[in-house]
């Protein structure tokens, strides 16, 4: 199945552009919770490929892998930040890490969903309530990073600051992809 060699080759990529980010970090602001960031993608990736690579009983560890996500999220948020300097205080970045926190461990003590093989796809993850909730709040943090990396980057435009523009449009477009 065509969509499990490109969720393979997916987790491939990213944790070697996390490896990469990790070399560089001292040059770029928020590289490491960007590459901590892709870590937790890695995680959901491989959450949701653990069913089909070693059959259904790996459940309760792919829900729990799939529970991160709120977390990861927040990485996302306070990468946002860090990168753009935004001043959102201290408040803002623990509301983010609280929200993304209890979210995820809600997640993981309360099960978000369960699993279903489709014959097109294999095993994928269906949410209930609790995984809906969660999903939400990873929603909620991705939208506040990406508000964040709007609004510096209408900034950049105005204050005419070209390379910060570009920098942070490049990184918002990879948002979008």
């Amino acid at each position: 199945m065509l969509i499990h060699a490109v969720l393979g080759f997916a987790l491939l990529e990213t944790l070697v552009l996390a490896a990469v980010l990790l070399a560089w970090a001292d040059r770029v602001a928020g590289a490491r919770l960007l590459a901590a960031f892709l870590i937790g993608i890695s995680l959901w990736m491989v959450g949701n490929e653990l069913p089909n690579w070693f059959g259904p009983h790996t459940e309760p560890l792919m829900m729990a892998l799939l529970s991160t996500a709120p977390f990861t999220s927040a990485l996302f948020f306070h990468f946002c930040t860090v990168f753009c300097r935004a001043r959102v205080g201290l408040w803002g970045v623990a509301a983010a890490y609280a929200l993304g926190t209890g979210a995820s461990l809600a997640a993981m003590l309360m099960v978000p969903g369960h699993i279903e093989h489709h014959r097109a796809i294999g095993w994928i993850a269906v949410a209930d309530t609790v995984g809906w909730v969660a999903s939400m709040a990873w929603v909620v943090l991705g939208i506040g990073g990406v508000t964040v990396l709007l609004r510096a980057l209408l900034r950049a435009r105005r204050e005419g600051d070209g390379q910060k523009f570009r920098q942070i449009a490049a990184v918002t477009a990879s948002c979008l992809w």
